[in-house]
Parts: structure tokens; C-alpha cells; sequence
């Protein structure tokens, strides 16, 4: 009886530990929240695209493309370029274009929202 209390408490304590989110997420998150504020406060509702051979938003289809330039505008983050020559560059890359999703998936409704208004 005793085994099975410390197996079930040793179960418990791992899984209460591990919540599933890493430190990272959260960090991130309130960095996007906060840029999407002072973006809010500054009246800007553009949209991050990426820089190359053709403009892509991240996060968002292509047939909203025309659109989003014509209602919200569209802004390049600093240093993205599409040159990728190392493995770091590739994951900082990577982490950019995911950043630059979620980013235009939360500001275009706002955008679209302002410009219906």
C-alpha cells in the first residue's frame, strides 16, 4: 500500500511540475502582446511581410494579399532577410516567420475591424 502512495505522489509531483508550456511560449507571448498594444497606440495596423523573389505574409492566405495592402500596409521586420547562410540563421529565421504568424493572424482582424469602421 505504501509503494503504490508513493508511486501515485512521484506521478502526481512530475506531472503538477510539468504544466506543458514552455518558458519561452509565455515570453514570447507577452512580447507579441505588447508590440500588438504599442502597434494599436501608434494607430499602425500594418502587417509584417517577408522580403524576396515574391511578398508573402506570414500567416495569412494569399488571396488576402491585395487586401491587406490595400486596407492595412505592410512593414518588413528589422534584419530579415532571405538569404539564410548558416544553421543559426535558419533557426532565427524560423522563430521570425513564426513570430510574423501570429503577429498578422491577431493584427488583421484588428485591422480589418478598423478599416470597416
Amino acid at each position: 500500500m505504501r509503494s503504490i502512495f508513493t508511486a501515485f505522489f512521484t506521478i502526481l509531483c512530475i506531472a503538477g511540475c510539468n504544466s506543458g508550456v514552455k518558458p519561452e511560449a509565455n515570453i514570447q507571448s507577452v512580447i507579441l502582446n505588447d508590440n500588438i498594444k504599442e502597434a494599436h497606440s501608434q494607430g499602425d495596423y500594418r502587417l509584417y511581410a517577408t522580403s524576396g523573389r515574391r511578398l508573402v505574409f506570414p500567416g495569412i492566405d494569399s488571396s488576402q494579399f491585395k487586401d491587406v495592402i490595400k486596407r492595412c500596409g505592410k512593414k518588413y521586420l528589422p534584419k530579415m532577410g532571405d538569404v539564410v547562410k548558416t544553421t543559426l540563421e535558419k533557426n532565427e529565421r524560423t522563430k521570425n516567420f513564426q513570430y510574423m504568424s501570429l503577429f498578422n493572424k491577431r493584427m488583421i482582424v484588428d485591422c480589418f475591424n478598423q478599416t470597416n469602421s
